[in-house]
């Protein structure tokens, strides 16, 4: 039996085949995205961090319109299906042997990606609550010093304080 025969006819294996190769082409791309923001994490990159910011976004919405039109079209194959999340398997008694394994491949594929896209996000989250902690600190540590031992008078005049350590040489 071939696969025409055993689908609906309003069923086009093909064009499912071709948007997991979109999804995995778009996974790939926003992968390199994460990369590209570790990098740009470590070296404390502002403006490329706003950059891929936007590209990481664009690319979400992407991959959320492509997931849009995959459930869509597996919902073609259960028009009476009320399950949410259809998985790759459930596909296989509607594809020939050749789909199957190409099936098979990009279920391996996607699984990989959510996997490595996991792991560099949540890296890439903790590096930057990390670092974001730490300037909080050094911040409150620098506030609380300057707090602590004031340079004005509260009149506003200069206070004169006993020998103090400062950034500045006072040799002439």
């Amino acid at each position: 039996m071939t696969t025409e025969e055993k689908l609906p006819k309003h069923i086009n294996p093909a064009k499912l085949l071709e948007l997991f190769e979109r999804q995995i082409v778009l996974g790939e791309e926003l992968l390199h995205l994460l990369g590209e923001e570790k990098t740009a994490l470590i070296e404390m990159d502002m403006q490329a961090l706003l950059s891929l910011s936007q590209k990481k976004e664009h690319q979400l919405l992407r991959l959320k319109n492509l997931d849009g039109a995959l459930r869509e079209e597996s919902r073609r194959l259960w028009p009476d299906g009320n399950e949410k999340i259809i998985r790759l398997a459930a596909l296989t008694p509607f594809v020939s042997e050749t789909e199957n394994d190409r099936l098979a491949s990009y279920r391996h594929r996607l699984a990989e990606l959510r996997k490595n896209i996991d792991e560099k996000n949540l890296f890439n989250k903790q590096f930057a609550e990390d670092t974001g902690k730490f300037l909080n600190d050094a911040i409150q540590l620098i506030s609380s010093a300057v707090a602590d031992r004031p340079m004005y008078s509260t009149k506003g005049t200069h206070k004169q304080l006993a020998s103090r350590a400062s950034l500045l040489s006072r040799e002439v």
